[in-house]
C-alpha cells in the first residue's frame, strides 16, 4: 500500500491513530481514501483534514458511499463552491462517467456503479 499511495495524513491521540486521509499523484493531488476509528476525536479530526482541504484547494477527489453522506452533512455549503461538474469528470479520470446531475455522475468500481462527485482542483503535485 505504501509503494501505491504515496501520500499519507494521519491524526494520532494518546498514541493511537484516529484518523487518516490517503492520496496518490494521480493528474495531481488525488484524495483516494479516508476514514476514522469512529469516536468523536477520529470524525472531528476528519472534519478539520476535510474543511482544510476545502480551503487550501490542493488535491482533488471523488466522495461516494458514507463519506459523501458524512462530507454532505458537515460541509454542503463550502462544497459547492469547488465541485467539478460532471461533464468534465471523464476527462480528468480518463475513464467513462454516466453523468446524473450537475454535479453527480456514476462509474464502474469494483463490479458494480457507485454514485459519485468531484469536489477541488485537480492538477496539484504531490511533492
Amino acid at each position: 500500500m505504501i509503494s501505491k499511495i504515496p501520500f499519507w495524513k494521519l491524526v494520532r491521540k494518546d498514541g493511537k491513530i484516529v484518523a487518516v486521509m490517503l492520496y496518490k499523484d494521480k493528474n495531481g493531488r488525488k484524495l483516494v481514501a479516508l476514514g476514522s476509528n469512529g469516536t468523536s476525536e477520529g470524525k472531528e479530526a476528519i472534519k478539520k483534514m476535510f474543511m482544510e482541504e476545502l480551503k487550501t484547494q490542493r488535491a482533488y477527489g471523488e466522495i461516494s458511499g458514507p463519506a459523501l453522506k458524512f462530507v454532505m452533512k458537515f460541509f454542503e455549503s463550502e462544497l459547492k463552491n469547488v465541485l467539478i461538474p460532471a461533464k468534465t469528470v471523464s476527462k480528468i479520470l480518463g475513464k467513462d462517467v454516466e453523468i446524473t446531475g450537475e454535479f453527480t455522475y456514476t462509474r464502474q468500481i469494483g463490479g458494480s456503479k457507485e454514485e459519485k462527485i468531484m469536489y477541488g482542483k485537480e492538477g496539484q503535485r504531490i511533492e
